[in-house]
């Protein structure tokens, strides 16, 4: 779910989404609101992974292909701004949208097997397990150890090269990696309400091993606006972040 729109990929590999279209977020190739799900289609290939930010959408194909539409005012399709072959955008400014998929040409050559998508930045993962991050950096949460708002081409996440990751996972403003063989979860960007994980509310903008959680073995990793959750491979349940609401399991307003 992003933040007005919902997608999902069905058995066949088929792409479906629905919500607010605002920004051509549903890939529909118009801006229509629609109430039921309706089909998208990436070249005809198979989908296996999706994800949706506040006004943009990321898929990923079988064939290791990154898709992405909407909104790319921050950069977060991956598209630059200046690339006079974008031929697809419809707008100009801030607005420039794309209203159907279209691959990210910057990953061609890097087979792709996951996709995160943040309110306004993008997480790709590679199959080695290398980390690629664009659009909004204000925050850090492009991992790329700038705090720039446009990051219009998906760059390897440095830091994260001497790894290779797993999983990936994005908030509104920060981003997390679980890096393979038990080396940990990473955490980056925006850290109001310690959603980062690292014992303070500072910004990170570039990936940083969550201390606490060494000598957990972390089997998968959720973030959410500003909070972030993970589960071990016994079961058991971590979170951290903003609780305003008891999003975290606490008690209501603590945390």
């Amino acid at each position: 779910c992003g933040s007005m729109h919902s997608i999902l990929v069905d058995q066949h590999g088929g792409a479906w989404a629905w919500g607010s279209n605002s920004h051509g977020q549903l890939g529909t190739g118009g801006r229509s609101d629609r109430a039921e799900p309706a089909r998208i289609t990436c070249d005809g290939q198979r989908v296996i992974g999706l994800a949706a930010g506040g006004t943009h959408t990321l898929l990923c194909t079988s064939r290791g292909r990154a898709f992405a539409c909407g909104s790319n005012a921050t950069g977060q399709l991956g598209l630059p701004h200046d690339d006079p072959a974008a031929v697809a955008y419809a707008g100009s400014g801030d607005s420039r949208t794309l209203l159907v998929p279209t691959v990210v040409a910057e990953l061609l050559g890097t087979r792709i097997v996951a996709v995160a998508a943040g309110f306004a930045h993008s997480t790709f993962l590679s199959r080695p397990g290398g980390v690629f991050c664009c659009g909004a950096g204000e925050a850090g949460q492009c991992g790329n150890g700038r705090t720039q708002e446009v990051n219009d081409k998906p760059a390897a996440v440095s830091a994260l090269e001497p790894v290779a990751c797993a999983a990936i996972a994005c908030g509104n403003f920060h981003s997390a990696a679980l890096a393979r063989d038990d080396e940990g979860l990473y955490t980056w960007g925006e850290g109001k309400y310690g959603r980062l994980g690292h014992g303070g509310e500072a910004c990170e903008s570039a990936p940083r091993l969550v201390a606490g959680l060494l000598g957990v073995r972390v089997a998968r990793v959720a973030c959410g606006g500003a909070c972030t959750c993970c589960i071990d491979e016994m079961g058991g349940l971590w979170t951290w972040g903003s609780n305003s609401w008891g999003q975290c399991g606490h008690g209501s307003g603590a945390g």
